[in-house]
């Protein structure tokens, strides 16, 4: 979830959350890569990283290729949203580039993690 577009000079904030609440008082994280997974627009199906316990999830980004982490804010619970802020230079040239974001929450109380919905941020004035 974006709260605005990708404009060079702001902060993009993404909202990081988990409809079904399994990972409560998670961390949270966005992962940012330069690729999409290499079966983009699918990914590869990981077990025991979907949004319920247990079940698989998709990893949606180039892993391989050059990516980068940006911590969030502590996920709460059900009807709340998680931000991780993103700043993006104010260069010329990123205009046009693409950037592939997806975010992450883990429970360090229960060893689980789960993966989001990916993001594509082409980048423009």
């Amino acid at each position: 979830m974006f709260t605005d577009l990708p404009r060079l000079g702001t902060v993009q904030r993404f909202g990081i959350s988990n409809p079904m609440s399994a990972q409560t008082n998670a961390w949270t994280m966005l992962l940012c890569a330069a690729r999409p997974h290499r079966a983009f627009p699918c990914g590869q199906v990981t077990p025991n990283l979907g949004m319920l316990r247990g079940t698989p999830g998709e990893i949606l980004i180039d892993l391989q290729g050059p990516w980068f982490a940006v911590p969030g804010e502590v996920f709460r619970g059900v009807g709340h949203v998680a931000y991780a802020s993103l700043t993006i230079p104010n260069d010329t040239n990123l205009i046009g580039h693409e950037l592939y974001c997806q975010g992450v929450l883990v429970d360090p109380g229960r060893a689980t993690a789960a993966v989001t919905a990916g993001a594509r941020c082409v980048f423009g004035y």
